[in-house]
Parts: structure tokens; sequence; C-alpha cells
């Protein structure tokens, strides 16, 4: 059923490839413990497929992006190869005794969103408090990719999260994306805006709700975070591209995880005036690399701060990024 819908999706976004595009490339990829339901991309103008600057994802992109919307993107989160999915699962969070930097974190109970250890902040939305707050305190907010309303595949992502907020002692708030607005054939698919509309009409009411969401959990915390970081992997990744370009949100550190692209945009209309550090990381064998090497490449021109991290990996959220990411961020 799902795979018959992708295939639709398929056709009907290579019939709508806007001309001046570039090509058209499709190339499924599957493995033996997982699949990837990719929709035909479109290397945007300007994307190449050469080196990236040494400081700066993976993502998919199915129709020519512009520079105000993140490109419609269709990924499954996957595990990294050779992990079996116990292995994300991480026990469900312990209430800490009272040592100095640590914070109550309420019952972890798993709603049917919310997993991983991940509680319940409000409808659709999830936070973790690690037993020890590290200092400064530092606050990640993270979007996840497109996801089916069916199944509880979020857990994936959750829980890459969840284990490294827990080792790096940071509070991790991950908001749901919105239903109706996905690309193709996932349009009711939990996902990010992905067009100019979808952006003019929702961006700026969900970034309010993670301002909101933050002073909750200042409120819940104790004390107001030193650092908060934007981060995403595949469609949540262009999301969070598209505000960090735009000015759209304020933060200390930006990340894009197999996902982000320049979407044919030049440095001039770069509209963000404060550049915090821009962590870009995707997989040698992502199919879509070609748009975050071009998101390097912009950031490069513009003289932005950043790294580009590559790793013998496909799509999706993978630990590794996070752990590169915090380590840039926190660089004096």
């Amino acid at each position: 059923m799902l795979r018959t819908a992708v295939a639709s999706g398929r056709q009907a976004e290579a019939a709508g490839i806007l001309a001046g595009s570039g090509r058209a490339t499709l190339r499924d990829s599957m493995s033996l413990r997982c699949r990837r339901l990719l929709l035909p991309p479109l290397l945007v103008a300007g994307c190449t497929s050469g080196g990236t600057d040494a400081r700066s994802s993976r993502d998919i992109a199915a129709t020519q992006p512009v520079p105000d919307a993140a490109p419609p993107v269709v990924a499954v989160e996957t595990l990294p190869d050779g992990v079996d999915s116990s292995s994300v699962a991480a026990p469900v969070q312990a209430v800490p005794s009272a040592p100095p930097n640590a914070v109550p974190s309420g019952a972890a109970v798993e709603t049917s969103w919310c997993k991983e250890g991940f509680a319940d902040l409000d409808d659709g939305s999830c936070y973790l408090v690690p037993e020890r707050v590290g200092e400064p305190r530092s606050l990640l907010i993270y979007l996840h990719g497109v996801i089916a309303p069916q199944g509880d595949t979020q857990r994936i992502v959750q829980g890459i999260v969840a284990s490294h907020a827990r080792s790096r002692g940071y509070v991790a708030y991950m908001p749901r994306g919105r239903r109706g607005i996905g690309p193709g054939p996932t349009k009711d698919w939990w996902s990010w805006p992905t067009t100019a509309e979808h952006h003019r009409r929702h961006a700026a009411a969900m970034v309010q709700r993670w301002n909101e969401a933050k002073s909750s959990l200042e409120r819940l915390t104790g004390a107001p975070f030193a650092r908060t970081w934007l981060a995403g992997s595949s469609n949540g990744a262009f999301f969070a591209t598209v505000l960090a370009l735009n000015g759209e949100f304020e933060a200390d550190g930006f990340g894009a995880m197999s996902g982000g692209s320049r979407a044919g945009r030049s440095v001039a209309r770069i509209r963000a005036q404060r550049r915090a550090p821009f962590y870009v990381g995707y997989g040698t064998y992502d199919d879509l690399k070609p748009h975050p090497i071009s998101l390097g490449e912009l950031l490069r021109e513009a003289g932005w701060p950043h790294r580009v991290a590559v790793h013998p990996t496909g799509h999706g959220a993978r630990e590794v990024y996070l752990e590169e990411a915090v380590d840039f961020w926190s660089a004096p």
C-alpha cells in the first residue's frame, strides 16, 4: 500500500518538474534492514557534487525549491546500517535524586507520539531532561523528517536524540510537524512546510510555538537556557535551513543532518543578520547529497561559520552528526 502510494507520487512529482530546474534523477536504494522511500529528486541549479569546505546532510527534494521555502521532501527516517531497532530504544528516563545540576524531569510517560523516554509537553511535542543538565544550560530543538501517521517510526529519530541528550547533558525538545502539507503522496503525513505558500502560512506560528515551549521548559527546569540550538534531519533539515537563512529563528547553532540545500539561493538573498555556527552532515551513500553539498557551498560563499562533515552512511538521523554538531556549536 505504502509502496503503491510512493510509486504514484514519483509519477506525479516527475510530471510537475519546473522548467529550468535541471535534470531529474532517481536512484532507489534498498537495504536488507530498511528501505528508504524516495521521490524523484531535482538537482537545483548551482548544485554540484564536488568537495565542500571542511568547516560546515541528506534529504530529498522532489520539485525545484524556492529560496523562501524548504524543498518538498519524502524520506522515512531509517536506522544506521547494522543497528538493530532494539539498540535504539533507551530506558524510560528516571526521576533523578538531587545532585547539584539535577533538575526534575517529570514522569516520562510515553504517549502515542512521544517515545524513547521523551515526555509529552503539549499536544504533539515532546521533551527530555537528562538526569544531569550540563553547564552552560543548553536546549536542542530537533525537527523530524516526514513521518507516516500510522505506526511509530518517530521512535527512530527520538531514540537517537534521546541517547545523545543524555550523554551530553542538554535538554531536548522535539516538536511534531503538521499533517496536510507533506509533499506528493505523503500530503497527510507529519511534515514541515515544503512550499513557499505553506511556509508563509505556518512557519511563524510554528516558531512561536517553539519559543513558548522553550519558556515552559525554562520554568520546568528552574533556569533559563544559555544556548539554544536548532537542527533537524531529512525534511526537518530543509525547514531548519530555510529558517536559519531567512533569519526567522534566533539560535546559537544550526544543524542540517541529511538535508538542507541552497535551493537556488544566492548570497545576496540570505536575510539572516546573525550567523550562528552552522553544521551540515550527510552520508556518502545518500542519493540526495548534492543538496547539503550545495548548502555548504552557499555558507562558504557567504562567509558563514560552518562545518561540513561526511560519513559512510545513508539517509537519516545519526548520533555522530549530533556529536559533531554539539562540539562545533560549543567551540570557543
